[in-house]
């Protein structure tokens, strides 16, 4: 396994969660070029990272909106916030969790936000 190009499909993933909410504010201000700039980014975004799956043999799990439940292969970065892990919701990956495609050997744990579920 080519830990440094895992680390940089990881990054990729965490920088684009990270910017495409920026694309909403933006658009505020001239839709029409943010727009352009949205697709190109998404387009380049989807091209490496598929690359870098198919070249290191990965998948990555998305668990964004599902239920918490202890033993799940993510780490949760506030789960201190919270008194017990009944009703909390994955509102956040930060980093997807990545496993070896068609395996169920998990090679790297996510990293998530935790809220309580409405």
């Amino acid at each position: 396994m080519d830990n440094q190009k895992l680390e940089i499909l990881c990054e990729i993933i965490k920088f684009q969660r990270s910017v495409l909410p920026l694309f909403s504010e933006i658009s505020m201000a001239s839709p029409a070029k943010s727009r352009k700039v949205q697709i190109a980014f998404e387009r380049l975004n989807k091209k490496v990272c598929t690359v870098l799956q198919d070249e290191l043999n990965v998948e990555l799990l998305d668990f964004t909106g599902s239920q918490y439940e202890e033993g799940l292969p993510i780490e949760p970065m506030n789960i201190e916030d919270f008194e017990g892990v009944d009703d909390l919701v994955i509102v956040n990956m930060i980093e997807p969790v990545v496993k070896e495609k068609g395996t169920s050997n998990i090679l790297r744990n996510g990293k998530v936000i935790l809220a309580e579920s409405k």
